[in-house]
């Protein structure tokens, strides 16, 4: 599922600020939101993200280079902002529970110090969640569903979702919560599609954690900043700190992934070898997509409501 449509020009001259700009999904909101003529700054630390991911539009943007978990930084970089893409995290699942107090920190005091730069500047928040928060289920991620998650990572990122909750229920701080399910991208990234794809491509070993049996339902770089930018625009009833699925809808194991990209690759040599599952992995994911096709609908209704920045917040007074 590709999310498309945006209103090109409801982010004309509009200033956000995208935390974590600088990594993997920052940079890409980063790019789209330069596209639409926003007014972008962008706060990171470059513990993990790198400045060369920017290079082609650094020089359109306000670069911040500063810690979350600093409020008086979130602070200073939210003013005059009217949303906050909230990428900033720590996001290893093995290495959270080897820095379980690190994550910790800079995922949920980090979250909470956004928020509150949020409250004080009277921004909407859209904060990168995870699937990580559902645990092991073998049906449908649902976002009713009671959460479980197996990981100080996943935790961290539905303790985060809460502050957004209450933020809004106490402060009436607008934002909502994307879930993203496994992001894969033609680029560096980490995740388990790129590190297989590249192992095939340049005939590398490729070692899986588990049986391969375990599904995971994969979702494009692309259809992320998509999602981000369209859900973005809701109308503010929308923005109640809920939590939205963002994935394809659909899974698949990881050997049957393996053998489709063994077909497009039929020189590979390479060895492959299968290890111990790793602590905090989940077995299955798949996820319910119907909320999100709902909000992606109502966008696309509110496009005259939208279309000019005089009225995108009135709402708010």
């Amino acid at each position: 599922m590709e999310y498309e449509k945006i209103t090109s020009s409801f982010f004309d001259d509009l200033p956000v600020l995208i935390t974590g700009g600088a990594g993997f999904i920052g940079s890409r909101i980063v790019k789209k939101l330069v596209e639409h003529n926003a007014r972008v700054s962008v706060l990171d630390d470059l513990s993990t993200g790198n400045l060369d991911n920017l290079d082609s539009v650094i020089d359109r943007i306000t670069f911040i280079k500063g810690d979350i978990t600093n409020s008086d930084t979130c602070q200073a970089a939210a003013t005059m902002q009217a949303i906050i893409f909230h990428c900033a995290a720590r996001i290893s699942v093995p290495e959270s529970l080897d820095r379980p107090l690190e994550y910790t920190h800079t995922n949920v005091m980090g979250t909470c110090n956004v928020l509150q730069a949020a409250h004080r500047c009277r921004a909407r928040v859209i904060f990168s969640s995870s699937a990580a928060v559902y645990g092991g289920k073998n049906d449908l991620c649902q976002e009713d569903a009671v959460c479980t998650p197996t990981s100080i990572y996943g935790l961290s990122k539905l303790i985060g979702e809460q502050y957004c909750r209450q933020y809004h229920a106490l402060y009436h701080v607008p934002s909502i919560c994307l879930r993203y399910f496994n992001v894969y991208a033609d680029r560096p990234s980490g995740s388990m599609y790129e590190i297989m794809h590249n192992a095939l491509r340049t005939n590398q070993p490729l070692t899986i954690f588990g049986d391969g049996t375990q599904t995971r339902d994969f979702v494009s770089l692309a259809a992320v900043v998509q999602a981000n930018l369209a859900l973005a625009q809701l109308p503010e009833q929308y923005l109640n700190g809920q939590a939205v699925n963002i994935a394809s809808g659909k899974s698949i194991s990881l050997n049957e992934l393996l053998r489709c990209m063994r077909a497009k690759s039929p020189n590979y040599t390479g060895k492959i070898t299968y290890q111990a599952e790793r602590p905090g992995d989940i077995r299955h994911s798949q996820a319910d997509t119907a909320k999100l096709s709902h909000f992606l609908t109502i966008g696309e209704q509110q496009d005259d409501v939208c279309a000019t920045p005089a009225r995108r917040f009135e709402s708010r007074g």
